[in-house]
């Protein structure tokens, strides 16, 4: 009987302990977080941070939401960027891209704004000066962005060159290995650039070659005999890099192009839909070799001008006869299927 009475008298200090964990946890949570109810987003957990001075975000952390469905979400402040898995690279002829072109307001406007859709994009039909790619990147970064582009050494000796739009915050590129191919078979010279993806530490970094190419239709059997060889020749000439990709304006269905098509383990991004604005033509396209790139992951896309801005066929024509294609890439680097020389 005593040891009961004992075990009674023990009941109540142990729901008192409880009592003060309780109220002491309560307090802490109320001194460092705070709760509120949002209409859209549910229940959102903030933790308070009473040494930011007012309007200060440069200490904001995550906050954890209960979402309406109760699943719990990071969401990250929007002056913090999430880290990227994944990069865009896109190819558009936009013949003629001139400042003329660029004059019109609202046709500059949606040229930059669909361009800034991705993280690296070849543009082919850019008239000899560098104005209508300055016009560009003035009004992307205009927005708050931080575009560049990368252009042949001397675009003074041709009437029309290709370029890369590139966001510097996603790639960055070797100025050092840019260069325009010298091809007289070729009506307007390739443009390779070296490129790295920007957020990975440099060990981990996606780098790769880009070779930029346009083919006129009207010569397009004569000029696609050398794409083949120029590939190999980027493909081989560094042995520190063996990522190669390109893209560009092939004249014609790159099926049809027995000098890349004989290049073991070709991977065809767009599958030969029309990339005009009439539908008839089917002409943009981005390869690789999927050995050794094996970071491309596919998911092609196709930018409907038409549709996105809710055009008449002719208002679309006005920006281009093309359409944009884009594909993505991991932003890391991956480990080649054949680390050796393929023929």
């Amino acid at each position: 009987m005593a040891d009961a009475g004992q075990q009674k008298k023990r009941i109540p200090s142990s729901w008192f302990v409880i009592a003060v964990v309780v109220i002491m946890g309560g307090v802490y949570f109320w001194k460092h977080y705070e709760i509120r109810l949002d209409n859209e987003r549910g229940l959102i957990v903030n933790g308070r941070n009473e040494n930011k001075a007012p309007g200060d975000d440069s200490q904001s952390k995550p906050s954890v939401e209960a979402a309406a469905g109760g699943a719990l979400q990071v969401i990250v402040p929007p002056n913090e960027v999430p880290p990227l898995t994944t990069m865009t690279i896109a190819t558009w002829d936009l013949s003629p891209l001139s400042f003329e072109k660029l004059s019109d307001e609202t046709r500059a406007r949606r040229i930059a704004e669909v361009i800034a859709d991705f993280d690296l994009i070849a543009i082919q039909g850019i008239d000899r000066t560098t104005q209508p790619l300055d016009e560009i990147i003035r009004r992307i970064n205009a927005t708050g962005k931080s575009y560049a582009y990368a252009i042949p050494k001397n675009i003074g000796n041709v009437p029309e060159y290709v370029a890369f739009i590139f966001d510097t915050k996603t790639v960055k590129y070797d100025p050092a290995k840019t260069r325009d191919v010298v091809e007289p078979t070729l009506s307007y010279r390739p443009l390779v650039a070296a490129f790295s993806t920007v957020q990975p530490p440099p060990e981990k970094a996606f780098t790769f070659y880009l070779i930029n190419v346009k083919i006129p239709a009207d010569r397009r059997d004569i000029e696609s005999r050398v794409l083949g060889r120029i590939f190999r020749q980027v493909r081989d000439e560094d042995p520190d890099e063996d990522d190669v990709i390109m893209l560009g304006n092939f004249g014609q269905p790159v099926r049809q192009i027995d000098s890349l098509r004989n290049i073991p383990y070709l991977a065809i991004v767009h599958n030969d839909l029309p990339t005009t604005i009439d539908g008839l033509g089917s002409t943009q396209n981005i390869v690789f070799d999927n050995q050794r790139t094996v970071e491309g992951i596919g998911n092609a896309k196709l930018v409907d001008l038409i549709k996105r801005f809710d055009l008449k066929l002719s208002e679309a024509a006005a920006i281009a006869e093309h359409l944009p294609i884009c594909a993505e890439f991991s932003v890391f680097e991956a480990l080649s299927l054949r680390p050796n020389h393929v023929p």
